[in-house]
């Protein structure tokens, strides 16, 4: 692989309760002052955003083809994820606005994901301090302001070609009738709560915790890891219900959560604790329709993560003193660091921040380096095949106890840049498109994307306006992807996700059959 050097580079009838006979707890808004959720997507508004998309795309491409000077590419690499940022992050909170079951689909959770890491991210090149800026236009992840806005672009291409998907199965898909909306299934959400949270107590208490913190030494396959989200989600069905029938529900969140949040910090990991937080704040959303706590609460989390950041930095290095790897140390071990980091002293969070003054937690939000750099390849003649294993994401470990792990990617990846190992990094499923079959790749990838963002949307909607929750983590594994695995690798974070989806939906399906039959019998 060429290395980078010298190369260019609902709302049910009645009470919020979902019973139509049950009126809805005093001091709860009824369904009746709420909008009525859809059972399929909006046309009109996301039409509107794949025409004001389609015309950005046009013009930004024409812009960039053309000379410039430093002035005008100044600009258009502020305006270009200026305007991706707000313009995303407005249209999601419209959609959400008039109907909250739609904060669910990954069709919102895709334009929260431009707007946060194809918007703010990259601002951090033109907005962010000197210091920062210094860094990040420098060393080998460097990238000149011209491979900025030919990323710009790119990112601009693969939105188009993800809506237009969405906008595809909007349009073919019929509407659904109000009787299909809140169909007969009830799952009953008290019931779905106590399954989730039990359940994923059991898994990540029981199996992910020991071998995060050191307590056994197996090797967990992805299956696994995907299903410690089952006790956020429990989380979020209990913050639904301390929202809508309050007095002991809200009780056991606040006894629980507090506890659950606190192994979620010790995790060191950002991810976790951003999804720890933000799943009991979509779940009380669903359950009020109130906005203004939704924005406010997720204002909050962000400047939280932020703060949260130079302490995980601290302590995955102080971890890797301990036992050589950044994730290895005991529960004794992580509540020693964390105690050290909160209360200040040498290598303090405090020590971390004063001691780097770039804004390294607001970079983490841009993959532009990555994008310019297999732009480059690519353009270069050194196109890579990342994509052809694809068939392999689907046959079972226990048929193939030898499959490959494609997290490799990411870690090859880092090696091909840098000459050093020890960091997995994502490409983005744009720049991966690109890098094996350039703008074609792209519209395609985006399209395929697009279309299965629609449909999980459309199966989102089903689940959450029945609230058939069992479902619940299989749209949970649609949203993530929608989210976050889009700064992955197509084979990572597309095609590897999907078995997952499928399989969780399937183990349902066939529960439930198997259980009309003994019913029948």
């Amino acid at each position: 692989m060429a290395t980078r050097g010298g190369e260019p580079r609902a709302w049910p009838h009645g009470g919020v309760s979902g019973d139509p006979h049950r009126p809805a707890p005093p001091g709860v808004r009824t369904a009746a002052r709420l909008p009525q959720a859809p059972g399929s997507l909006p046309r009109g508004p996301i039409l509107l955003t794949l025409l004001v998309l389609t015309i950005a795309m046009l013009g930004a491409s024409i812009l960039a083809s053309v000379p410039l000077t430093s002035a005008g590419v100044h600009l258009l690499n502020t305006a270009i994820p200026a305007a991706i940022a707000l313009g995303f992050s407005g249209m999601a909170l419209w959609l959400v606005t008039a109907s909250p079951a739609l904060i669910w689909t990954p069709a919102v959770m895709f334009f929260a994901h431009l707007a946060v890491f194809r918007g703010l991210g990259p601002l951090v090149y033109v907005m962010g301090t000197e210091a920062t800026r210094a860094k990040v236009f420098s060393g080998v992840w460097g990238l000149s302001p011209e491979e900025l806005l030919a990323t710009h672009v790119l990112n601009l291409v693969g939105a188009v070609a993800v809506v237009a998907g969405i906008a595809l199965v909007a349009l073919r898909v019929p509407r659904a009738t109000r009787s299909a909306q809140f169909g007969a299934r009830d799952v009953g959400v008290p019931a779905a709560a106590v399954t989730l949270l039990l359940t994923g107590a059991l898994v990540r208490y029981g199996v992910v915790i020991p071998v995060t913190f050191g307590v056994t030494e197996n090797h967990l396959p992805g299956s696994v890891l995907k299903l410690r989200y089952l006790l956020d989600l429990g989380f979020a069905l209990l913050a639904y219900l301390a929202a809508t029938r309050r007095g002991t529900w809200v009780l056991v969140f606040w006894v629980l959560f507090p506890l659950h949040l606190f192994t979620l910090v010790l995790e060191f990991k950002k991810s976790a604790v951003v999804i720890g937080l933000m799943l009991p704040v979509l779940g009380a959303y669903l359950a009020n329709g109130k906005l203004r706590p939704l924005v406010l609460r997720t204002l909050a989390i962000g400047c939280l993560i932020v703060m949260f950041h130079p302490t995980v930095k601290s302590a995955r290095a102080e971890m890797t003193l301990l036992s050589g790897d950044a994730f290895g140390a005991t529960f004794s071990q992580r509540v020693e660091i964390l105690q050290g980091l909160a209360f200040g002293g040498p290598g303090s969070a405090t020590e971390v921040m004063s001691a780097k003054p770039e804004q390294v937690g607001w970079i983490r939000l841009s993959y532009a380096a990555q994008q310019a750099i297999a732009m480059g390849w690519y353009d270069a003649g050194a196109p890579q095949d990342t994509v052809s294993d694809a068939w392999k994401v689907f046959v079972p470990r226990m048929f193939w106890p030898d499959k490959p792990t494609f997290s490799e990617l990411g870690r090859n990846f880092y090696i091909a840049v840098t000459g050093g190992d020890g960091a997995l990094f994502g490409l983005t499923v744009f720049a991966d498109g690109y890098l094996n079959h350039g703008w074609g790749g792209v519209l395609a990838i985006g399209l395929l994307t697009g279309v299965f963002f629609g449909l999980t949307s459309h199966f989102a909607l089903r689940v959450v306006n029945r609230r058939d929750f069992a479902l619940l983590p299989a749209v949970f594994f649609a949203m993530d992807m929608a989210l976050r695995e889009m700064n992955s690798w197509i084979l990572t974070g597309i095609v590897g996700q999907i078995p997952f989806f499928l399989a969780y939906v399937g183990l349902v399906s066939l529960s439930r059959f198997a259980g009309r039959a003994r019913q029948a019998g």
